[in-house]
Order: structure tokens, then C-alpha cells, then sequence
């Protein structure tokens, strides 16, 4: 994660049109003396074969099994703690039941609709006919917002498509999201200029950087 310095093109070196140096075993590594750049599809000749060094079996990254066979039929497998046996979960305290339709299909512990980490719903219903539903101090009644003066309008029309006052940009909020231009031009428009980096960026922020006159991307 750092801020990317975007060079111009008196800065950027030429490719280059030679064939890089073949790769060999053992070869020790140098960092050149070319003021060229290579092209990013370029290939470097290597040997055919190339021998592995001694090594164990521990020193793998990662092992990896389509299918792991029982020592014998009557001990199961045990992977991270957990039995595996004939195809099913031995140990029932692991996924509260050792077969797909028990562990699916088994009836939850008691407890509150606050241990969700979250609450979806497609429809909310009132509990009596004339009690409405209050949504966040919002009551919504027969469809429709009950008090207007939390949403200028009870109706969806007088809500949606009131005419907003005349008011400029700036007096609103930060974006907290994407913000559609609708394919249209951002005129005579200014990159930030600072003298060092702004705080907590984000990936693809941009500024202009007032030291050394270039604009810099931040990479995540």
C-alpha cells in the first residue's frame, strides 16, 4: 500500500528490441547496466530441466489430497480435531449432527432476533390495523410515512419527486458513495494540490504533489 508517482514521458525509459539473457542454474543475480526497459511479455531461455535441491516433505507450502484414505476401516480420519467416519462426522458436538440433513436441517438454540448480524426483511407487517410500524423513530402507516415531517411528503410521489431549493455543491456533505457523472465532462477541473501526501487514502486517490510537480496514485 503506498502512493504511486506518475512519471512523465521525458522520464520513462525506452524499450528495448534485444532478446534477454537465458537463464542459467546457478546463475547469481545482478541488477545490469541498461538504460532500457523491457517489454512486460519479453522471455527469458532457461534449461530444460531444472534439479530440485534436498529437501522434506514439511517444507511444502501446502498439501493437498482429493481424497484421504483410513488407515483402516474402523479408525475414520481425523482432520483439525474433527472425526470423519464412513462418509460422515463422527463427532456430533463438531456440526450438532453427522449427516448433510441433520447438520441443514436441525432445529436452532433459542435466542434473540439481536444476535443476527444482521436483519433482513421483504415485508414488515403491523401488529393491529391502526398501529403502524416505527422504523427508527420513522412510523410508516398504510404505505406511507405518517409523520411528514420526517420525510417532507407521506406519499411515495411527494417524497420522491419534490422539487429540490436552489443550492450550491459545496453546501453538500462529503460523498459517501460512487458518484455518477453520467458520461459527461468534469470542466476546468483541479486536482488536489498538497505538500505531502493526505491522510488515510483510499485505492485510487489522486494529488497532485506541490514539491515536485507530479500527480500520485494511491495503490492498495
Amino acid at each position: 500500500m503506498s502512493w504511486k508517482k506518475v512519471a512523465y514521458l521525458s522520464e520513462v525509459a525506452t524499450l528495448s528490441a534485444n532478446t534477454p539473457q537465458a537463464v542459467t542454474v546457478g546463475a547469481t543475480g545482478s541488477a545490469g547496466s541498461g538504460t532500457a526497459a523491457s517489454k512486460d511479455d519479453h522471455v527469458h531461455g532457461s534449461p530444460a530441466t531444472w534439479p530440485p535441491s534436498a529437501h522434506t516433505l514439511a517444507s511444502h507450502s501446502e498439501l493437498k489430497l482429493d481424497t484421504l484414505g483410513e488407515v483402516t476401516p474402523a479408525a475414520g480420519v481425523t482432520v483439525d480435531t474433527c472425526l470423519i467416519k464412513d462418509g460422515l462426522v463422527a463427532d456430533s458436538n463438531k456440526l450438532e449432527g453427522s449427516t448433510k440433513a441433520q447438520v441443514q436441517d436441525h432445529v436452532p438454540q433459542a435466542h434473540t432476533l439481536d444476535s443476527h448480524s444482521e436483519k433482513k426483511l421483504d415485508t414488515l407487517d403491523e401488529k393491529t390495523l391502526n398501529a403502524g410500524v416505527t422504523i427508527d423513530t420513522c412510523l410508516i402507516k398504510d404505505g406511507k410515512a405518517a409523520d411528514s415531517n420526517l420525510l417532507e411528503g407521506s406519499s411515495k410521489a411527494t417524497v420522491q419527486d419534490h422539487t429540490p431549493k436552489a443550492h450550491t455543491l459545496n453546501s453538500h456533505t462529503a460523498a459517501t458513495g460512487a458518484v455518477d457523472f453520467g458520461k459527461q465532462e468534469a470542466t476546468t477541473l483541479v486536482l488536489q494540490t498538497a505538500a505531502g501526501a493526505p491522510g488515510t487514502p483510499v485505492d485510487g486517490q489522486v494529488y497532485f504533489e506541490d514539491g515536485d510537480d507530479h500527480m500520485y496514485v494511491y495503490v492498495a
